[in-house]
């Protein structure tokens, strides 16, 4: 006789890959959670990626299968919200309105997932401040918001390889989000202070404003 399972097969393998899944995504975290508290007790330098594996619990191989550096592991939920926005301004047929396709974005990713608040800390802050590579790092996220917002501009309006208003539209929009939101860096002689939820998304709808006045104005 047949051994008899609580659930269909189907529903068994959908059921431990989901778990498979959901334990990835708890180390990838444990190690994030971990590499920022030691960089910020210890530094940056003075922290290896045994020391992170250790407090994660797992071993440092294991390190390696989820980051290709330390500073990758320090900037992992980063990562994971800048992919999910270049998915979405990518994966459709038709290209979505790319403009309101970054504001939900940010109102409904970066703001609601509250995942970006420990890099507007004064710990943080001071990390990046002390380590040119901490801060190095995070400034390659500000490209890669600009490029997707850019191609997804370009797939949207038609515009030729040759033409850079993508490329000047996206810049102001996302100068609009990291002036009011430093990942990574250390401004001086500005406050730094993390605004609110509601005064950074007022600031990037002032930037997505003045990003659709400078479209209208030069297109045909």
């Amino acid at each position: 006789m047949l051994p008899q399972f609580p659930y269909p097969v189907d529903m068994t393998i959908a059921l431990a890959e989901g778990r498979r899944v959901a334990r990835k995504r708890e180390t990838r975290r444990a190690l994030h959670d971990a590499a920022l508290r030691l960089f910020i007790e210890r530094g940056f330098q003075e922290t290896t990626v045994a020391d992170i594996a250790r407090a994660a619990g797992v071993a440092p191989r294991t390190f390696f299968g989820y980051f290709p550096t330390k500073e990758a592991a320090l900037y992992g939920p980063l990562e994971d919200l800048i992919e999910l926005l270049e998915s979405r301004l990518s994966a459709n047929a038709v290209p979505p309105d790319a403009l309101d396709t970054f504001r939900e974005w940010v109102a409904e990713d970066v703001l609601s997932s509250g995942e970006l608040e420990p890099f507007g800390s004064a710990a943080f802050r001071e990390l990046a401040t002390n380590s040119d590579g901490v801060a190095a790092y995070g400034l390659q996220y500000k490209d890669r918001v600009a490029t997707a917002l850019a191609q997804g501009l370009r797939a949207q309006w038609g515009y030729s390889a040759q033409d850079s208003m993508p490329e000047a539209a996206a810049g102001a929009v996302v100068t609009g989000l990291t002036s009011s939101m430093p990942v990574g860096t250390h401004l001086s002689g500005i406050d730094c202070t993390p605004p609110s939820s509601t005064e950074l998304l007022a600031n990037v709808d002032r930037a997505l404003a003045f990003a659709r006045a400078g479209i209208a104005a030069v297109r045909p």
